[in-house]
C-alpha cells in the first residue's frame, strides 16, 4: 500500500490493563445527530426563560458562533442579544431579523447548594516515659461540600414552518469541598462555568456535523512470524511509536506481502489505511485479520466496528450535501 504524504496521524501511548499500547490518530467526520437542526444554518437566539436565562442564552450565542466544521465556521448568527424575546415569540423574532432557525428555552435550574459537615481529627497531647502517647485530643474541623446544579431546556424552531425540530433537556452537575482555614478550590463562577460548558459540549454535536479524532490501536503480536520478520515487525512497531507512521506503514505493507495470513501484518495495514482515509480498506483488512485470528481479538472488533461507523457518517454527509444542492 502507498501511503500518501496527507496522512494525519499521531501516535500516543495509552495506559491499560495489558500495559502501554501505541495508537494512530484517525481524523473522522460525523453528521449532527439531528439533520433537521443542522440544516438550519443561519439562526438567532432569542430568550430563555429562568433567572438565569441570560447568562445560558449568551453562552449559547458564543457557542454556536465559534462552531466549525472542517476548519470553516458552521453557523450564522443574526439577531444577537435578544434576550428580551420571551420563548413564546421566538418564531416571530427570528423572522423579523430573517433567521433559519430560532433557539430559545428555559434554564429551569442553576443552583448553589451547601452541606456542612465535619472532618475530624487526633492529636497526641500527653505521652509517658517511654514515649507512648496516653491522651489524645479530638479535633473537630467545620468543612462545607458545595453542589452546582444546572437544568436546562433548550428548542429549536425552523422559521418558515415554525415547527420545532429540535428539542433537549440538558443537566450537568459539580462541586466542590474545604474546611476553615482552607481556600475553596473552585470559585463559584468557575463551577457554573464549568457545568455550562459541558452542558454546550453536549449540545454541540446535536445540531451540527462535527469532526473528531478517533484512536486506532496497533496490534504488536508477532506470534506465527519468522524470527527475522518478526524483528522488523517490532522495528515498524517502534517507529510508530516514535512517529514515523510512514516508514512504519511500508514495514507492514512489505511484511504483509511476505506473510498474507498473518493477523497482525494485515491488521497494522487495515490502521493505516483508516488513518489515511481509506476507510473501506480498512474494514476490508480488518475483517480480513478477524477471518485470519485463532481467537477473537478485541482491538480487530473495535476497529471493524470503528471502520463501519466512519463508512456509515460519510455516506450520510454526503447525503445531506446531495439534499443541500436540490434544495
Amino acid at each position: 500500500m502507498a501511503l500518501r504524504s496527507r496522512i494525519g496521524a499521531l501516535l500516543i501511548c495509552v495506559v491499560a490493563l495489558g500495559g502501554c499500547s501505541t495508537t494512530v490518530a484517525v481524523k473522522a467526520r460525523f453528521p449532527a445527530n439531528n439533520a433537521q437542526a443542522a440544516e438550519l444554518k443561519r439562526v438567532a437566539v432569542a430568550g430563555f426563560g429562568g433567572p438565569e436565562g441570560d447568562y445560558f442564552a449568551y453562552a449559547l450565542e458564543a457557542m454556536l458562533s465559534n462552531a466549525e466544521f472542517d476548519g470553516r465556521r458552521y453557523f450564522s448568527l443574526v439577531g444577537s442579544g435578544a434576550r428580551d424575546v420571551p420563548p413564546d415569540r421566538a418564531v416571530e423574532f427570528g423572522r423579523r431579523v430573517g433567521a433559519e432557525g430560532v433557539y430559545s428555552g428555559m434554564l429551569r435550574e442553576a443552583d448553589f447548594e451547601d452541606y456542612p459537615y465535619e472532618e475530624r481529627t487526633s492529636r497526641c497531647v500527653e505521652k509517658n516515659a517511654e514515649g507512648k502517647c496516653v491522651r489524645k485530643e479530638v479535633l473537630v474541623k467545620p468543612c462545607v461540600r458545595r453542589e452546582f446544579n444546572m437544568d436546562v431546556v433548550v428548542s429549536l424552531a425552523e422559521v418558515r414552518t415554525g415547527e420545532v425540530v429540535y428539542s433537549a433537556r440538558k443537566s450537568g452537575d459539580t462541586s466542590a469541598s474545604w474546611c476553615r482555614g482552607d481556600i475553596q478550590p473552585y470559585s463559584d463562577s468557575d463551577m457554573m462555568d464549568g457545568v455550562l460548558n459541558r452542558i454546550l459540549a453536549e449540545i454541540r454535536p446535536d445540531i451540527a456535523p462535527y469532526n473528531k479524532v478517533l484512536q486506532a490501536t496497533v496490534i504488536e503480536k508477532t506470534d506465527g512470524l519468522s524470527e527475522g520478520d518478526a524483528a522488523r515487525f517490532k522495528a515498524a512497531v517502534k517507529l510508530a511509536d516514535n512517529g514515523n507512521i510512514g516508514d512504519a506503514c511500508r514495514q507492514w505493507d512489505e511484511l504483509k506481502a511476505a506473510n498474507p495470513n498473518h493477523p497482525g501484518a494485515v491488521y497494522n495495514v487495515g490502521v493505516c489505511a483508516e488513518a489515511n482515509g481509506d476507510f473501506d480498506g480498512a474494514l476490508a483488512l480488518y475483517e480480513q485479520a478477524s477471518r485470519l485470528s485463532l481467537k477473537p481479538d478485541s482491538d480487530i472488533a473495535e476497529s471493524i466496528a470503528r471502520a463501519k461507523n466512519l463508512i456509515a457518517a460519510r455516506q450520510e454527509l454526503r447525503r445531506l450535501k446531495a439534499k443541500g444542492k436540490r434544495g
